[in-house]
């Protein structure tokens, strides 16, 4: 993962300076995501990670199954669309200081974060160990996305 900074000591902070370098990291990045892996290894049964998104910051829907994950909201506004396996809309969250702070999704549903308003840091936490095989939706078109931006969706 070129895109992130790994945690490699047994007491690892993050100040508001930290904050701000993994934004403008983010901010530059070409696919405009970048993270502090507070974990230690990909092996870790626990995956906890800072992420900051830019606005030019698109995924796709994803899921790995039978994987257990919560979101936090550190600043700026996240939108999470979640799908059924056919890509049917289940829910839209819309997380931020302000809306829901806090999202723990125990079930397998494809999940798209959408970044409405940056600079955007999410703290996610997911069940590892780490074993590169999310699943992407083969039945997502991309060309939807902005509804699901602007919430017409």
């Amino acid at each position: 993962m070129s895109n992130a900074i790994f945690n490699n000591a047994d007491i690892f902070s993050v100040t508001d300076a930290d904050l701000e370098h993994l934004c403008k990291q983010a901010q530059a990045a070409s696919n405009g995501r970048y993270r502090i892996c507070l974990h230690q290894s990909q092996s870790d049964l626990i995956q906890e990670m800072l992420i900051a998104m830019a606005a030019h910051s698109k995924l796709q829907p994803h899921r790995r199954k039978g994987t257990k994950r919560t979101y936090a909201i550190i600043c700026g506004k996240l939108r999470l669309v979640l799908f059924d396996n056919i890509g049917n809309l289940v829910k839209t969250i819309d997380m931020s200081l302000k809306e829901t702070r806090f999202v723990r999704l125990s079930c397998d549903y494809y999940i798209l974060p959408i970044p409405i308003e940056t600079p955007l840091v999410l703290h996610e936490i997911a069940e590892g160990p780490f074993l590169a095989e999310d699943d992407y939706a083969s039945w997502y078109q991309d060309t939807n996305y902005d509804q699901y931006l602007t919430g017409t969706k």
